[in-house]
């Protein structure tokens, strides 16, 4: 027994071509342009200096063993993290203080500046 299936128009098939093309296009650009939101680099950074240097005062305020995962491949790639990291571990003395504009600075000159 065959079934007659409903054949696709070829203005069917052009639009959804069309549209998996532009879906895709827009998705490439936003990751090729923007694609790190508010937090990703504050915790692959966090993660990157335990590993790196032992050093949990980055940003205590979520667990580390994520942290530490998502940046195992980052140890494969030679990074060059800013130098200037005194300001931040002075802002997070305090440990009731909340460092995250230090942090967040840090971690996007880290990932837009350092070459």
């Amino acid at each position: 027994m065959t079934r007659n299936r409903p054949r696709l128009s070829r203005l069917h098939v052009i639009a959804v071509v069309a549209t998996l093309a532009w879906v895709l296009g827009a998705g490439l650009y936003s990751a090729w342009n923007n694609s790190m939101t508010s937090d990703e680099g504050v915790h692959a950074a966090s993660g990157y200096l335990v590993l790196t240097r032992h050093e949990f005062r980055f940003d205590p305020e979520h667990p580390y063993l994520f942290k530490i995962i998502s940046a195992l491949p980052l140890l494969a790639v030679r990074l060059n993290p800013p130098s200037d990291d005194q300001r931040l571990w002075n802002a997070a003395w305090p440990s009731n203080y909340d460092s995250w504009k230090e942090a967040r600075q840090w971690a996007d000159e880290w990932f837009y500046n350092s070459g």
